[in-house]
């Protein structure tokens, strides 16, 4: 099932940047459709007679205003200084033209500032715009060429596991997997800082990680018999490990997860698409390097009577993920001061992989094999290749004109990963096979982000 998860999700990122590719409709615009700014122009009143005459220089506003998008109803292009009812069209409104999906407004869509509402559209179009400052487009925009913008989350994930791996059983024939031992979910923080500009280009530079979380299960009712066969053949202070296991009274399985994640984007405006129901939608475009690591240590513990009184069979399995990726962002308006966005994101990664394999007593001593001539600490590493892809689908409210909050569900699919349960050897024996890395696993993580981002 997990795998028909990740498959669809990888092929589902794959086409929803095919489908925005065919539903681009590009703006005549330096505008940074998606992005946080763009040059703010001043409307004025110009009669039909000076339609076709230049407008003159604008002042800028001091406020920060909105743009609200309009329907792809009008393709006509009107002339610089044109005028549609009480809106404006000028070269320093960045030369959209009226009736452009995403342009400047029309009567029912209000775009061109307002000198009585302060910047804001005066009109109610995509739903309606609302109060001044709470346009219907959620991006946080400023009167500047650049803005800066900041963001902070807070994620709550849960991931997928290993198939079920049997460790054992006791006298009431209750059994034990590794999957037992499962996170009952995984905090994390996000930062962000971008930078758009009103040429239409940017970039934007993040980090996330999850807190690292332990968690651990107990397995008692002796007697306790382990399906670990192999242990049979590595010692550990006189015995075999396998009896050591069988001897104990308590069992316990322990997991920790880390997951550390950066990204550098360079950001691309993309214009505006029309949805099927004919409102505009902002589209950007993204392309960068990211970094991925992905550590788990699974361990097996038995506790008892007799020596080696503790027995420690610890697996710990590193993937670093280096590559590049290529993604896009879409945001629609809903109501006032409500949008949705959905994002995609698809690379191809090296993924530098290391394992390790131990097993020692509570005093330190590591285990042996092969009458004792080597040592139970294996490690071993390789490369590999590995596919990573991430659908995001957000929901925003705008504050006011430079903030806004933001409400998430975030699934990253990844395949070509070594998981620690895999690890486990068929021939303990065989220190070849223990090395070898299994690495056909696959991961999901996914789950809620919250958080708020400002503009300076």
């Amino acid at each position: 099932m997990k795998r028909i998860l990740l498959t669809g999700l990888v092929i589902t990122a794959s086409l929803s940047l095919v489908a925005m590719t065919h539903a681009q409709q590009r703006t005549k615009t330096n505008f940074s459709s998606y992005g946080y700014s763009y040059q703010d122009v001043t409307p004025q009143t110009a009669s039909p007679s000076d339609a076709q005459a230049p407008a003159p220089p604008q002042p800028a506003i001091d406020e920060p205003s909105l743009l609200t998008p309009s329907g792809y109803n009008n393709p006509t292009v009107y002339n610089d200084a044109a005028v549609h009812g009480n809106q404006c069209v000028t070269d320093a409104c960045d030369g959209f033209a009226i009736g452009d999906c995403g342009g400047c407004a029309i009567d029912n869509c209000g775009g061109c500032a307002s000198a009585n509402c302060g910047g804001c559209a005066p009109t109610s179009g995509c739903g309606g715009c609302g109060k001044c400052h709470k346009g219907c487009i959620g991006s946080l925009l400023h009167s500047r060429d650049c803005n800066i913008v900041v963001g902070v989350r807070t994620l709550i994930f849960d991931r997928d596991y290993e198939d079920d791996i049997g460790l054992g059983y006791n006298a009431n024939g209750d059994l034990l997997f590794t999957t037992d031992s499962q996170h009952d979910w995984l905090g994390g923080l996000e930062a962000t800082i971008s930078n758009r500009s009103c040429t239409g280009r940017g970039w934007e530079f993040g980090y996330w990680g999850l807190i690292p979380e332990e968690s651990c299960i107990g397995f008692s009712g002796a007697p306790l018999y382990s399906n670990l066969y192999g242990l049979a053949d590595i010692d550990l202070a006189g015995v075999s490990v396998y009896d050591a296991m069988n001897n104990a009274t308590t069992w316990r399985v322990h997991r920790e997860t880390k997951v550390h994640n950066l990204e550098f984007n360079l950001l691309r405006n993309g214009g505006s698409t029309c949805s099927l129901f004919g409102d505009s939608m902002n589209l950007e475009w993204l392309g960068g390097i990211r970094w991925m690591s992905f550590q788990e240590d699974l361990g097996i513990s038995a506790t008892g009577p007799t020596p080696p009184e503790e027995c420690y069979y610890d697996l710990l399995a590193q993937n670093h993920l280096l590559g590049l990726q290529l993604g896009a962002r879409l945001e629609r308006c809903l109501c006032r001061c409500w949008t949705v966005t959905l994002g995609s994101k698809f690379g191809v990664y090296n993924n530098d992989i290391g394992t390790r394999h131990s097993i020692q007593d509570g005093l330190g001593n590591t285990a042996t094999m092969n009458g004792g001539n080597t040592n139970y600490w294996l490690t071993s590493s390789k490369n590999d290749v590995s596919t990573l892809g991430e659908l995001e689908l957000g929901l925003n409210y705008q504050f006011n004109a430079c903030t806004r909050f933001n409400l998430g569900y975030r699934a990253i699919g990844i395949s070509g990963v070594a998981l620690a349960g895999d690890q486990i050897p068929r021939y303990y024996s065989d220190v070849q096979d223990t090395q070898r890395i299994k690495s056909n696993g696959n991961l999901l993580l996914h789950g809620l982000t919250f958080g708020v981002a400002r503009s300076f």
